[in-house]
């Protein structure tokens, strides 16, 4: 799966040759409109959004604007979204999830709102068809895993590393012990995120995982200005990836 800041409209063009795993590839279009910052951004993230929704922000693009992109991309895959709940909130959950599903949307992440506070939104997207997808991340108790095996939608996100974002030079073994602890609890896919940062280590994360979750790796060109290169990463990424 590879995270997308909306308004990179030249990714769209490539997603559909990278799906990860089949059947449960996705591409992430990620929705944020407001200033604050999810604590598990890295730097790389936190560069990107400033520099994207600046001029996002000051094109005047809407959420609405980013869903409307994501229709006219026509992607053959599976589409999720990621965004902190104010704009859920603000447009209204229902005309929220209504707009996604007629956009082609197939899930949503609310990375703000914790598996004991997601039962209305769940609600609203399971009326709706669209998956909520959940995290879970290293030190989770065996409690609030089961948990969130029994609320999630889609697949689990599973947080290989304590941390924010950002490339490490090794697959992390926290890794691994968040999917076995989901492992018997549910057979939604399970995927790693978060320190992904070769094709290396994404194959060895597929040994225990059901796929993976690539961003800064992949951000790190766009910000550079060389786009042409993080689309043949994640072409070397697919490589390594079991089918």
């Amino acid at each position: 799966m590879i995270p997308i800041t909306a308004r990179i409209q030249a990714m769209f063009t490539a997603a559909p040759a990278m799906p990860l795993k089949p059947k449960i590839a996705a591409t992430t279009a990620m929705t944020r409109k407001i200033t604050a910052q999810f604590s598990i951004s890295g730097l790389l993230f936190k560069l990107s959004e400033r520099w994207h929704y600046r001029r996002s922000l000051e094109a005047g693009t809407t959420p609405a604007d980013v869903l409307a992109l994501i229709e006219d991309a026509s992607l053959t895959i599976p589409i999720t979204v990621m965004t902190y709940v104010n704009p859920v909130l603000r447009i209204g959950a229902d005309a929220f999830f209504d707009r996604a599903r007629s956009a082609g949307v197939d899930g949503i992440i609310v990375p703000d709102v914790p598996v004991d506070e997601i039962d209305e939104l769940r609600a609203s997207a399971d009326a709706r068809d669209i998956d909520t997808v959940l995290l879970a991340a290293p030190g989770t108790t065996p409690a609030r895993l089961a948990q969130i095996a029994s609320t999630a939608r889609g697949f689990v996100y599973c947080v290989a590393t304590y941390g924010v974002t950002g490339a490490r030079d090794a697959l992390e073994s926290t890794a691994e012990q968040v999917v076995a602890g989901l492992r018997p609890l549910t057979d939604h896919p399970l995927l790693v995120g978060v320190g992904i940062g070769t094709p290396e280590q994404a194959a060895e994360a597929c040994t225990f995982a059901d796929g993976v979750i690539v961003g800064s790796a992949l951000v790190a060109p766009l910000l550079e200005g060389r786009p042409e290169e993080t689309i043949a990463l994640a072409s070397r990424f697919r490589a390594m990836i079991p089918r």
